[in-house]
Order: structure tokens, then sequence, then C-alpha cells
């Protein structure tokens, strides 16, 4: 028993050591941002983590990418981890490779930075833009410190070690849990939503009818591009699949592949409409706005870099259908993917619910599905194919009323909008806005909180759902942090997830 009290104190000692995990207090914080602040490896390693403990002590972290350890100046998301390997093999990949880190750094920072209270800025000292610019200066020199050094240099080896981004699983609450006992049982229900998923999309494939009135929302088309325009488009993209488009061109390109959302509506939580603060500092949906934001992703296929277009359309709530119902709760919505081929030609596509849950894919004819390596792991869902896209047709997406689920995934000529017999035009705006949504004047806050969840959107689900080992399973959450499987590990912004699910046909 004399081992335990001495935990606490070399706790205490390590953190005292370790200036990332100090507490400083805004008194320190001002003194250092009001000195000569001279610029080197010491002093700016000093800045860095002092900002990060700013930032979690106002709770505005953002998460959309994970912090490098021991490299305050970078983060890294699944897809450039993914490459930590590479660049071992191919070392002219390493500069690129860490600059790429250092910009979702500094994007990160420019979002905590943005969402700090004035209150906070008080404690500083000085103003956002001098702390934006000190912490560019900062990362600059801290990037030019580690491309300096040689690539066979333990310190780099140490980087890419610790470019890694932790899953979203808790393996504690699947032991606890009992996990290895409890994905029998819980595979039957999920072999039963794939049944009842394959006849709904069958029998409206056949011709049956919507039960409730059908509103389509379709996006502008002002702006689409022909195959070979958009081909040029993907060619001037890195070797990591980083495209450098103006905001016009990357307009144009989600234009060119925006979906039409075909939704049952039997009342107004089954509207398309904007996010906002509403009163009490909730999130609230305008459906006056019908709104879809759009990001911009890569993939890994076949040795390829390709990129993924993101399309995501929210609604009020998920109604209750009854006292008993545990999927019910505010704020609901659905997440479309459009993976490219370099040709500029849809490969493959995806959706998901905001909660990383109802994973399906729809895959062209140009790929065949890969072979899950067990049955008590969630693969591939596959409720149907898709003919590949020609010019001029567009995917249509119908959504059933209340539940949200996809019901059908079709492509139809671009005269679909004769056909119906109402239509809405939505708007397409940056999902990176949702990361600072204005609140009051001159004030912003992310929708998201520092866990990644959206506060508010809690599902009854978790308290029975939480063997699986996913935080809060049934929460809206954030880009980067959607666990999209309850057996087995699986993420939507998984680097490798079609390449291991998929397949080309021997034509390609």
């Amino acid at each position: 028993m004399k081992y335990f009290p001495k935990i606490p104190f070399t706790f205490f000692i390590a953190c005292f050591l370790l200036s990332g995990c100090t507490t400083f207090s805004g008194r320190e914080f001002s003194q250092l941002a009001n000195k000569q602040f001279e610029i080197n490896k010491q002093s700016c390693n000093q800045w860095l983590y002092r900002l990060d403990q700013l930032v979690k002590d106002n709770d505005v972290t953002d998460i959309s990418a994970s912090r490098v350890a021991k490299y305050p100046f970078l983060r890294v998301n699944r897809f450039l981890a993914s490459f930590s390997s590479d660049v071992d093999v191919d070392p002219t990949l390493f500069p690129q490779w860490v600059r790429e880190m250092q910009k979702l750094d500094l994007d990160g920072r420019g979002v905590e930075l943005k969402n700090l209270s004035e209150s906070a800025l008080e404690s500083i000292g000085i103003d956002r833009d001098e702390i934006l610019v000190r912490t560019e200066t900062c990362s600059g020199y801290l990037l030019t410190d580690v491309l300096s050094m040689s690539f066979a240099d333990l310190s780099a080896r140490e980087l890419r070690e610790n470019a890694k981004v932790k899953d979203d699983y808790d393996s504690i609450k699947r032991f606890v849990g009992f996990y290895s006992l409890l994905k029998y049982p819980f595979s039957k229900g999920i072999e039963g939503w794939h049944e009842e998923a394959r006849e709904e999309f069958a029998s409206r494939r056949e011709g049956e009818q919507v039960s409730d009135q059908l509103i389509s929302y379709a996006g502008q088309r002002e702006r689409v591009l022909p195959r070979v325009e958009v081909a040029k488009l993907l060619s001037k993209s890195s070797r990591l699949g980083h495209l450098d488009l103006n905001d016009s061109e990357l307009l144009s390109l989600f234009e060119t592949f925006a979906p039409v959302f075909a939704v049952e509506t039997s009342g107004e939580y089954d509207e398309i409409g904007s996010l906002h603060w509403g009163t009490g500092k909730g999130i609230g949906v305008d459906v006056r706005e019908p709104v879809v934001y759009t990001k911009l992703e890569r993939t890994r296929f076949g040795g390829e870099v390709l990129p993924q277009l993101v399309y995501v359309a929210w609604f009020t709530e998920r109604p209750k259908s009854g006292v008993s119902d545990m999927l019910a709760g505010k704020l609901d919505g659905i997440v479309w993917r459009v993976t490219l081929s370099k040709q500029g030609d849809p490969l493959i596509y995806d959706t998901m619910h905001p909660c990383g849950c109802y994973h399906m894919f729809f895959p062209t004819q140009n790929l065949v599905p890969i072979n899950a390596p067990s049955k008590y792991e969630e693969w591939a869902f596959s409720p149907g194919n898709l003919p590949v896209i020609n010019e001029g047709e567009q995917v249509v997406i119908t959504i059933n009323s209340r539940t949200h689920y996809v019901g059908n995934v079709e492509v139809a000529s671009e005269e679909i909008k004769a056909s119906v017999p109402q239509i809405r035009e939505y708007e397409l705006r940056a999902y990176d806005d949702l990361r600072t949504l204005q609140y009051a004047d001159n004030q912003f806050r992310s929708i998201f909180g520092s866990d990644g969840l959206i506060p508010g959107t809690e599902r009854g689900e978790r308290f029975l759902f939480w063997p699986m080992g996913i935080d809060s399973a049934g929460a809206m959450r954030q880009w980067g942090s959607h666990a999209t499987a309850f057996l087995g590990r699986r993420h939507f912004d998984d680097a490798d997830l079609m390449q291991k699910r998929f397949k080309r046909t021997n034509k390609q």
C-alpha cells in the first residue's frame, strides 16, 4: 500500500517537466506575450503548448485533426497518418507530408483562436491578429527546423511514429461490456437491418409509390463541368492528392456532382435547412433556407490518391415514434460521399448519418466487392450498385420520412426536375463553417464540442450500445470522429476504407 501515494507525486513532476501538460495562469501567459519574444525552438514550443492549454481551459479545442505528440506545430488526420510508412520508403515525400500536417495545425489553431472569447484574449495581453502572426511565425520556424534534419535522424523517425490518429473505439468498454460475447447476437440485428434495406430498395426500384408528400432538394447547376474539364481540375493534385483549386473551381466541382435529395415529408422534421445558434445557445435548423454543406477529402485506392466530394444535409430532429423510441433525438442528417476516379467519373458512392450510423456503399460497375474477413465484422453493406453516371445525369437519393433512412438511390436525367411535383433549390456552403458559427456580435463557436460530439444530440441507444465501444452511440459528431461499425472497427475517414473492400474490374 505504500506504493500508491507516490503516483500523484510522480505524475505531477512529469507534468511539470513537460510543458505540453502544464497548466499556465493568465498572468504567466501575459508575461510571455508582452516581453520581447525570441523566435527559437524552445520559446516557440512553449508558446504553442501554452496556447493549447488556453484553448483547452476555454473548451474550444477543435478535434478535426489530432495533435502530433512532441510536435506542437503539427496535426494529423487518418489520411496523412497512412503515409507514415510510405515516407520511410520514399524520403522525397517527407517534406510535403510534414507541410500538410503543419497546414492542418494552422487551420485548427485558426478555428480555435476565432472561437476564443474576448475575456480569454484579455488574459494573454495581445489581440487575435498578433497571436496569429506569432503562431504562424513559430510554426514556420519549427517546420524549417524539422525539414533541416537528416531524414535518418532519430527525431525524424520519432515524428513518423507519433503521426497517428487514435481510433474511436474504447477497448476497455468492449472488454467490460463482454463485446466478445455480445457480438454474436448483435450481428443478428445488423443482418435484419440489411435484409429490410434490401427489400425496400427492391420495392422502390420496382415502382412502389411513396406514402407521404415528396419534396426534392436540388443544388444549383450553373457550373456543371464536362468530364474532360473535371479531369483537368483533378490533374492539379500533388503527390499526396492535395488539389490546388480556387473557390470558383471547387464550387464547380461540387455543383457537377451534387445529388438530388428526394425527401418523403410528413412534418418540418423532414425539411433540409441551415444550421444556426438558436435560443439557449443550442443548435437550430432554419428550414426556410435549404443548405447542403460540402467538404473535399481524399482516399487511397490501388496505388492512387483519389478525391472525395462530401455533401451533408441536416434535419431538425429524428422525431419519436413512441415512448420507447431510443433512436430519436435532436438534429439528424444525411452524409453523401462521391469518390472520383482520375478520369473524373464517380467510382463509388457511400452514405451514413452524421452519427456514423447506417453506412452503405454504392459501387459503380467498375468495382467488385472483396469478401469480408469475418461474419462478425461490419464490412461493406451495399443494397445495390449504380451505373457509371453520364454527363447531364444526377444521383437521386430517396429519404424516408421521420427516420431519414436512405430508401433508394438511382441515377436520373437532368430533366428529373420537370417530373417532380415540388422542388427546392439548396445552397452549397463549406462544412468547415460549422466549426466557427457566429452566435453573437463578433463571437463564434463550433457546433461541435471538444469531444467531437454536438451537445444536446444524445440518443437513448447509448445506454444499450456502449459495450460496442463507441462513445455516445447515435449522437451527431464531427468529421474525423465517425466510427461506422458496431462490429469490428471502421471509420468513415479511414484512408484505406475503399481499397480494402473493393477492387477494380478486369476492364479497368
